[in-house]
């Protein structure tokens, strides 16, 4: 069983427009058959009868192209909630059930309608037009009403309809990945340190999944990809850098929050941020294994010098990173300290993907990718991932020194796990502390 489609398998449509847009071209399609359809309307009450037919042809192709893309949509992300409160949902609930229920009715009628117009059965035409043309206008025209509460009104600013931002009412979440990361988060679950529900797992291979929760003793059910995103409020990236951007356009296009573990990947992918902002969906960026970001972040408003980030890991922890696979440096049998790397952080990013999200995360909060200066140094015998960061700038000198413990992923350390579990403790807290 697949996880996510690759970008050499992605379908055609979704090559030409972002899943994440398809809602907006399904109102731009339903506004387009309403306007066909009035006018077409007016055209016949004017006797027009060749332009009539052209309206309602135009008006019968942009109905079936919506049809299309509505079920490509939903085929992806599954159902989208509805996250208003108060009056609002009673009113949208009666218009999604009438839209709903008409909109299965008017295919054959309109379907019927056309097909007696071509063949120039003019009575039965008229007849059964009586029927279909109220019916068809009403559904294209809330089927625009629907979208405008579902995706305009509630997430209006990034806010709800009673002004909350979107995380502030998560209750649930759901993992991809099946790790380190996510064998800390299923603990931190039994444990009771996680203050809200989690729904489920996804990951690639669904029998290595289910192994993988059966180790636990009270494991979260294995859910699809789909049911995942349907099921949660917010999903937890765990899975490595290649699945964030379609990860985050099909959460985002759900109207869902994300938490991206692989920070490297937005270095290569700055959409996913500017995608999070038109949206209103939120996008979390633990600090993970390093300290210290409140304070960059801080620094960054004023004027930043330089930024310095020199990681110091095991050799086994450094294994299989493209950048050594590409030159052929073999670090089995190291005795001494070696530097592997010396470049910018987006570079560090791409050769040392599983290694390095801790300069993604530094970068973005200062100076960014290009101008961050990042060395990567193997030590053998090290029993601890070593990172030293060093900030300078018109607010003076920052120097931040982290020894982090491995987990059961040498890529990956124990401060890592801690600090995911506690953005998720603080998405649902109303106290913040820091910036």
């Amino acid at each position: 069983m697949r996880f996510l489609n690759s970008d050499a398998d992605a379908g055609y449509f979704s090559a030409l427009i972002s899943i994440a847009d398809l809602p907006t071209l399904n109102a731009a399609l339903n506004s387009l058959s309403a306007v066909f359809l009035f006018t077409g309307y007016l055209l016949i009450r004017s006797k027009k009868q060749n332009a009539h037919r052209a309206c309602m042809l135009v008006a019968f192709a942009c109905s079936i192209l919506f049809l299309v893309s509505y079920l490509v949509y939903h085929y992806q992300v599954g159902s989208v909630p509805f996250k208003g409160q108060g009056w609002v949902r009673p009113v949208y609930f009666t218009i999604l059930l009438t839209h709903t229920i008409l909109a299965v009715t008017v295919v054959p009628l309109a379907i019927i309608t056309l097909i007696r117009a071509l063949r120039e059965k003019f009575p039965a035409h008229r007849r059964i037009a009586r029927w279909t043309f109220p019916i068809w206008l009403y559904v294209s025209v809330t089927g625009v009403v629907v979208y405008w509460m579902l995706y305009g009104l509630v997430r209006r600013n990034g806010r709800d309809t009673q002004g909350r931002r979107g995380g502030s009412e998560m209750k649930s979440i759901g993992i991809v990945g099946c790790g380190a990361i996510c064998r800390a988060l299923v603990r931190a679950a039994e444990s009771g340190k996680l203050p809200v529900r989690l729904v489920g797992v996804t990951s690639r291979t669904e029998k290595s999944a289910r192994e993988f929760l059966s180790t636990f003793r009270s494991p979260p059910g294995y859910l699809s990809l789909a049911e995942l995103i349907t099921a949660a409020d917010l999903i937890v990236e765990a899975a490595g850098g290649k699945v964030v951007p379609e990860l985050a356009e099909k959460v985002f296009a759900a109207g869902k929050d994300l938490m991206v573990i692989s920070v490297g990947a937005l270095l290569d992918h700055p959409e996913i941020i500017e995608k999070s902002r038109q949206t209103g969906c939120r996008l979390y960026l633990p600090s993970g294994a390093i300290a210290g970001l409140d304070g960059i972040k801080s620094a960054a408003v004023g004027q930043i010098v330089h930024v310095r980030h020199t990681t110091r890991k095991p050799p086994e922890g450094l294994e299989g990173a493209p950048y050594l696979v590409e030159r052929g440096i073999s670090l089995v049998g190291l005795r001494t300290e070696k530097e592997v790397f010396s470049g910018s952080a987006r570079e560090a990013c791409r050769g040392f993907p599983a290694n390095v999200n801790v300069t993604a995360a530094v970068s973005l909060a200062g100076i960014g990718p290009d101008q961050t200066r990042v060395r990567i140094l193997a030590v053998p015998g090290l029993t601890r991932n070593c990172h030293d960061i060093e900030v300078e700038g018109e607010f003076g000198r920052l120097l931040v020194h982290i020894e982090n413990v491995p987990s059961e992923n040498p890529k990956t350390g124990k401060l890592t796990a801690l600090s995911i579990i506690r953005a998720v403790q603080d998405a649902v807290d109303p106290v913040r502390i820091g910036n």
